[in-house]
């Protein structure tokens, strides 16, 4: 009887938990807000990029038990961070873009079930799925670091130091997934992609 009740209040915990985790990306979006203020360049760098993001929600998909609830808990962190950073430029004083908050609201929904999925599939040792989820925010920041930073915007400092995190990123995502040439090929398609989506299809954007 004791053994249930110690389960079932580790399940009510687990639950309140998982509630409040979309919470954290509110306070991601508000203290995005005032970091940008902050931070010099190029630590700037962080405040003003979609990887960071993505890292939180891939972290949120991590904790989850479920592939399903990583997805959701996932977009619900990065809608959050949208919905935090606007409510507190707005409430700061500065402009907002109803344009750009649809675009990156957009981003959320599509980015954030993706990086979520990929936390829980992170942690499903020696698998494929593994691989390709581990591989995830390495992938963000090379790709960010290149398409974004260098190619398309020509921040030297900013691009190496994006870089410098996705080969960090990619380290440990090698020291955690058996299957490392598939863990590399994952790193490099998905920087690829990177590069297209941050430069090529933003570029197009404006």
């Amino acid at each position: 009887m004791g053994a249930l009740v110690v389960e079932a209040r580790a399940a009510i915990r687990r639950h309140r938990a998982g509630r409040l985790l979309p919470l954290l990306g509110v306070a991601v979006g508000v203290l995005t807000s005032f970091a940008q203020g902050w931070l010099d360049a190029p630590w700037s760098s962080l405040a003003n990029a979609a990887s960071p993001w993505l890292v939180v929600a891939f972290v949120v998909g991590y904790l989850r038990p479920t592939v399903g609830s990583a997805a959701l808990l996932g977009m619900l962190t990065c809608l959050g961070e949208v919905a935090g950073y606007y409510a507190a430029s707005s409430v700061r004083g500065f402009g907002v873009s109803a344009t750009w908050a649809a675009f990156w609201l957009v981003c959320a929904l599509v980015g954030g079930p993706l990086f979520g999925a990929c936390g829980r599939w992170a942690r499903e040792h020696g698998s494929r799925p593994a691989a390709w989820g581990a591989a995830a925010p390495a992938a963000t920041f090379l790709g960010e670091g290149v398409g974004a930073y260098w190619l398309r915007l020509g921040y030297r400092q900013e691009a190496v130091l994006f870089v410098a995190l996705g080969l960090v990123a990619g380290g440990f995502a090698l020291a955690r997934v058996p299957t490392r040439a598939t863990t590399t090929v994952a790193i490099v398609v998905g920087a690829l992609g990177g590069v297209a989506v941050y430069g090529g299809v933003l570029g197009m954007l404006g």
